[in-house]
């Protein structure tokens, strides 16, 4: 309770708290409604293009478009190793700032990608693999998106890889 010097209760400082009391709900409600529209991630090319757009598709919901010019490689040669002879084959470098991507095995040998950027083969490391003709990764595990090194190695003979990041 709010007391004056003297030991005495305050009556108009006991109301202040109170009506502070009363606020608080109602404000922690405010802001849980401020806080929960829907927010869209887009990218483009368009430069100076960057902007939110407020009630798309609908209210409640917004879409921010962010300027970002990828990264990716439509022909990355893939070789083979062996534990007794790695490589080093990084075909995709960590980006923190990475919001998206896709691999795609274009060539005609299977390749097994390994989350690192050390010499490869390398027990322990997790690993993708990428059936031969078409067998593709979206950099995702679970629902959560990869962010680091990404390194591949062909398996019974060099193959091409098709990479795409923003």
């Amino acid at each position: 309770m709010a007391q004056s010097d003297n030991g005495f209760h305050v009556p108009s400082m006991i109301a202040v708290a109170a009506g502070l009391g009363e606020q608080t709900p109602v404000l922690s409600a405010i802001l849980a409604e401020l806080r929960s529209g829907t927010l869209e991630m887009s990218v483009s090319d368009a430069q100076r293009r960057e902007l939110i757009l407020n009630k798309f598709p609908v209210t409640g919901a917004k879409r921010a478009l962010v300027y970002r010019t990828g990264n990716g490689n439509d022909a990355a040669a893939v070789a083979t190793a062996t534990y007794a002879a790695p490589i080093q084959a990084v075909v995709l470098n960590a980006n923190q700032a990475r919001l998206g991507g896709r691999i795609v095995n274009t060539g005609t040998n299977a390749i097994v990608l390994y989350l690192t950027e050390r010499p490869v083969p390398v027990v322990g490391v997790p690993a993708v693999y990428l059936a031969a003709s078409g067998g593709a990764w979206d950099l995702l595990l679970g629902n959560v998106l990869w962010c680091g090194n990404v390194s591949a190695v062909a398996q019974t003979g060099a193959s091409t890889l098709t990479v795409a990041e923003v």
